[in-house]
């Protein structure tokens, strides 16, 4: 999948609401918790590429969040999937951060853990 160049903020709008406009055919209307329709304001772009969208869907009245995979394989061909979105990221913008980047493996946390055992998390962080 390659990545689209975008050249100036301009360009960026016409990239976010090309996919709004995706989004909106295929993703819910209602929130599944509490019924609060979606506004256009619920739906940020986290991620897009030539043939994917991903969108951070957050409910306005209760907060119930997700994570919306848009797919079109082909012109006028689109697939959507939702999931449930259970971590203590923020917003859109901090998601979008972590979007794509590798994935910490388990020795990685391991050290990290043991390094915890002799040292405070305010040392650790300060000398990197």
């Amino acid at each position: 999948m390659k990545m689209k160049k975008v050249k100036n903020q301009e360009d960026i709008n016409k990239v976010k609401e090309q996919a709004l406009n995706e989004a909106r055919a295929v993703a819910p209307k209602f929130c599944e918790k509490c019924g609060q329709q979606y506004s256009d304001e619920s739906f940020n772009l986290v991620q897009k590429n030539s043939n994917q969208s991903v969108f951070h869907l957050k409910c306005p009245r209760c907060s119930n969040t997700y994570i919306l995979n848009i797919v079109s394989p082909s012109p006028n061909v689109m697939a959507s999937q939702r999931s449930n979105l259970n971590i203590d990221l923020k917003d859109a913008k901090e998601m979008s951060k972590f979007a794509g980047k590798k994935a910490v493996s388990k020795d990685e946390a391991l050290d990290v853990m043991n390094q915890l055992e002799t040292q405070d998390l305010e040392d650790i962080l300060s000398s990197k």
